[in-house]
């Protein structure tokens, strides 16, 4: 298989950032992460926008202009952290997890394999959520992550190796359905995140009191597979320490009606998520067009 210039310029790149995080102390790694972060603020108009308007759809009411432009601000840091924490996964050991994130409501994952459905974690694009992922592996769990596939096929080679050797098996969206299934029944987790997509296998759902487009797959397969449905998030307290926050099991209400169904529970989910970010808003991925084809909000 052919890979064009771009790629392998990109995949070299990242390479050579692998090697040098590898070596330097994780406290210089994120120091250079945040300067790189701050660069990018000002240098990414695109993205920037993007982001300060998602800020202004969900904040515009509760917060000064000048409160949205300092989140935007240490947004772009927080993200350039995290992508330098997913460069440095081959150093990440279960020593390291034990070291630097705290799990809030482990007992919720120990209870939830004991009933022998499987889990399904469900999540969103915030905090170092590939950090998250590898230190539930490292801890013992058997554990898959739903992933879609890079446009660089190097680099996604790249980056599912690295995860592969934290224990993570990787599912690619084209095999979802039988893979998953095939992890519910052996009593493994499984994880996804609900806050991307949608438009092929969603429904619109309030987020931030706008309609935005959800995948319903988790919900779905929690429903006819009876597996523990479980929400978590991750963001950093200080430097490379993380607190992971696993919520008690959501109970799916269930009336017979799939689609009403669908509707209550991500409604539900969204509005947990949605409390969280509030929390730690410089954590969300917001240069993501999450209400993109929304019929409540304008075209990006």
């Amino acid at each position: 298989m052919k890979h064009s210039l771009k790629e392998y310029t990109v995949y070299i790149s990242v390479r050579v950032l692998m090697t040098l995080f590898t070596i330097l102390p994780m406290g210089l790694v994120l120091f250079i992460a945040r300067a790189i972060g701050r660069l990018q603020y000002y240098l990414d108009k695109k993205h920037k926008n993007i982001a300060r308007k998602n800020l202004n759809l969900a904040f515009s009411q509760e917060k000064t202009p000048e409160e949205i432009e300092r989140i935007l601000k240490k947004n772009f840091q927080c993200f350039a952290e995290n992508f330098a924490e997913l460069l440095c996964l081959k150093r990440i050991d279960k020593a390291y997890i034990e070291k630097h994130v705290t799990i809030e409501g482990r007992e919720h994952i120990d209870n939830a394999f004991k009933k022998g459905k499987g889990i399904i974690f469900t999540g969103a694009h915030e905090g170092s959520w590939e950090l998250s992922n590898a230190a539930i592996s490292l801890l013992g769990y058997k554990f898959s992550i739903v992933a879609q596939d890079q446009k660089n096929r190097l680099l996604n080679s790249l980056l599912d190796r690295y995860r592969q050797q934290k224990g993570l098996n990787v599912i690619p969206v084209s095999m979802l359905l039988r893979q998953v299934i095939k992890s519910l029944k052996n009593n493994e987790g499984m994880g996804v995140v609900i806050d991307h997509g949608g438009m092929e296998d969603g429904i619109l759902v309030e987020f931030f009191g706008k309609a935005a487009w959800t995948p319903t797959g988790a919900v779905r397969l929690a429903i006819k597979y009876n597996a523990a449905l479980l929400l978590g998030f991750v963001y950093r307290t200080h430097g490379p320490n993380h607190k992971l926050v696993i919520l008690p099991p959501i109970v799916p209400d269930e009336s017979g009606d799939m689609e009403k169904d669908l509707y209550i529970n991500l409604k539900k989910i969204n509005g947990l998520i949605e409390g969280l970010i509030r929390e730690h808003p410089e954590e969300y991925l917001w240069s993501y067009k999450r209400w993109k084809n929304s019929p409540q909000v304008e075209a990006y």
